[in-house]
């Protein structure tokens, strides 16, 4: 069938320099061309061609690629070692399709590998997951549903056990299928294969992905679609907190998290679920001065047992060292929150997580946002911060055109929080602030208010400071 990865065309269309360096990379030769890739086959029970039917190709000698439609995966043959090419996302399963069309039946693995063995043994569809069992998303299972059969197949250990349960309790049609005698598909001998089950369910005759009215609407739909009343935080959504420097943003999302954690109104808006396990993941506070923020919050917290149970934070000691678009570092991260049970994260501020993106450049902050993609696509809330230009600034702020960077930043949130400078008051003298908010979700809300006092304790308002009746005249506004 050629290449799985026929869909590597969009590769070039997410990753120019990606797909340029894919095009460097050599088809696998024949049998007895390379001695390491013959060697690596006999270990692996494997064939070339079942190789170049999931995308591989080799990096070197010695090094295998495997193409996806937005990363490339490397594999060293000789020590095992393996890794992604910076900025690769996987936002879907890779499918090998046994032919044509689809079959009624997937086998679901972890791995290249796993996924060419079984693309030999059986005559069906292989569903590869691309950044292990514990990172299965929505997408992933949206991609599975169609399938009227679906086998899961991952690792016996742990991960695979985990990514096992969450595919059978998300489809009603799959079921487990493992190897005999082996810890995965490559380590098992061609005996211990099992055969494929006799039975497949019937079609119902209804698509599962086109779905008409009537079904749609006595559909189940969660019971909490916001962790604030008005939508202000859509549950598996995402928010941004924007302002000029000094707007106390980290402060504002600091105290948005601490009630979350206790199941508390904030900024006079009725929370709507129960407490929840927060994140904080900062990187410009340094530890003493976090700490002493954190103790602050417990200080004025409601409920501090809840606070103290509930309010996380992530690599508190040093700056995380945790980069969007590297994919050894996100998976790492989503295995950490996915196991802690976290159900909302905090970033602050996003230009310390770009690493050396350019945020202005459309393509780069993809990469930040298909990050925050994942995390929600794991049903967790993403909240993060970001700044304003000084053309912003100057006009006292407040508006969501006024960030600096990509539009993406301003146009993919489900909710955007605006920071701004009540009239009369100067940026570095003020401890007032107006907040103003655009709602995907909701209709729109009047601005509120806030205050900082010296301890550090945010109060908040339904009213906000100022008469915003009058345009402020630019040119009156004090030096930033």
């Amino acid at each position: 069938m050629g290449e799985s990865n026929g869909t590597w065309g969009s590769l070039v269309e997410h990753d120019e320099d990606a797909a340029a360096t894919w095009d460097t990379y050599a088809p696998l030769p024949d049998p007895g061309e390379n001695p390491v890739l013959d060697a690596f086959c006999r270990r692996k029970r494997l064939t070339i061609p079942a190789l170049v039917r999931v995308g591989a190709k080799l990096a070197d000698d010695h090094v295998l690629a495997f193409g996806y439609d937005r990363a490339i995966k490397y594999r060293d043959m000789n020590d095992g070692r393996r890794w992604s090419r910076i900025g690769s996302t996987f936002p879907t399963l890779k499918l090998v399709r046994a032919g044509l069309d689809p079959t009624p039946r997937v086998v679901v693995c972890e791995g290249e590998t796993d996924g060419a063995r079984l693309t030999a043994a059986y005559d069906c569809d292989v569903a590869i997951l691309p950044a292990g069992a514990r990172a299965i998303t929505s997408a992933y299972v949206d991609q599975l549903r169609p399938y009227l059969d679906v086998l899961v197949g991952l690792d016996d250990d742990e991960a695979g056990h985990a990514g096992r349960d969450k595919l059978l309790s998300a489809l009603p049609q799959a079921r487990e299928f493992r190897p005999e005698g082996g810890d995965d598909w490559c380590g098992t001998e061609d005996d211990g294969l099992p055969t494929l089950p006799t039975d497949v369910p019937e079609n119902d005759g209804l698509p599962t992905l086109v779905v008409p009215a009537g079904e749609m609407l006595v559909m189940e739909v969660p019971e909490i679609s916001s962790w604030f009343e008005h939508d202000i935080l859509p549950v598996g959504g995402s928010l941004v907190v924007h302002g000029w420097v000094k707007s106390f943003k980290s402060f504002l999302t600091f105290d948005m998290l601490s009630s979350l954690a206790q199941g508390v109104p904030w900024c006079e808006f009725a929370p709507t679920e129960e407490p929840c396990r927060t994140l904080v993941v900062q990187y410009e506070v340094p530890w003493q001065y976090y700490r002493d923020r954190v103790a602050t919050l417990r200080e004025n917290a409601k409920h501090p047992e809840l606070f103290d149970e509930h309010f996380f934070t992530y690599s508190p000691l040093v700056r995380p060292q945790l980069v969007a678009g590297n994919t050894q570092q996100e998976d790492a991260f989503l295995r950490e929150i996915e196991g802690a049970g976290i159900q909302v994260v905090l970033f602050d501020p996003l230009r310390r997580m770009a690493g050396h993106a350019d945020l202005n450049a459309e393509n780069e902050i993809r990469k930040l946002l298909g990050f925050f993609e994942r995390i929600n696509n794991l049903g967790i809330t993403v909240v993060y911060t970001h700044h304003d230009s000084k053309d912003s600034a100057r006009s006292r702020g407040g508006d969501a055109l006024g960030m600096t960077g990509s539009g993406a930043i301003a146009g993919d949130p489900d909710s955007i929080v605006s920071i701004a400078l009540p009239p009369g008051d100067t940026w570095g003298e003020s401890t007032r602030r107006n907040l103003h908010f655009t709602l995907r979700n909701s209709p729109a809300i009047g601005s509120r208010s806030m205050a900082i006092h010296e301890s550090g304790y945010l109060t908040y308002s339904t009213e906000a400071y100022g008469d915003f009746s009058t345009d402020s005249d630019d040119q009156d506004l004090p030096p930033i």
